[in-house]
């Protein structure tokens, strides 16, 4: 094995492990936004996916190649953001990390909550202020 290949092996390696044991995973919006860029970025080399060897059946090989090479991108860049966040000392294991997370879908449906009842306050203020009534 070539020297290259083999750190580029070994650095494969490292970034599964990292991947496995942070627990990282790939959400719709991430994967959505990287396959995108991936097909604008083809688009604009002047690959044209229309005229894709093997018809529809070859369309659908090189989305699953691009969706497969997108998923592997997020996830790398993600196993990378650890690596930088242990470098720099702010460092959250996945249990704080998905600890945070609900904590923060908490606070955004409680904002979401209060904002939806604002109305309803400034409508039976407004009302209690002019007489009327719906």
């Amino acid at each position: 094995m070539e020297p290259v290949a083999k750190k580029r092996f070994e650095r494969s390696l490292i970034l599964d492990e990292i991947v496995r044991t942070e627990k990282l995973e790939v959400d719709n919006a991430a994967l959505d936004a990287e396959f995108n860029q991936t097909l604008s970025t083809l688009q604009m080399q002047g690959m044209d996916l229309n005229k894709v060897r093997g018809g529809k059946k070859g369309q659908q090989q090189l989305a699953q190649a691009i969706a497969m090479e997108s998923a592997n991108r997020v996830l790398t860049r993600r196993a990378l953001d650890v690596l930088k966040s242990i470098a720099v000392g702010e460092y959250k294991s996945p249990e704080e990390r998905q600890a945070a997370e609900e904590a923060a879908k908490v606070v955004e449906a409680e904002s979401a909550q209060s904002e939806a009842q604002a109305p309803e306050v400034e409508t039976a203020s407004t009302e209690s202020e002019t007489g009327e009534a719906s």
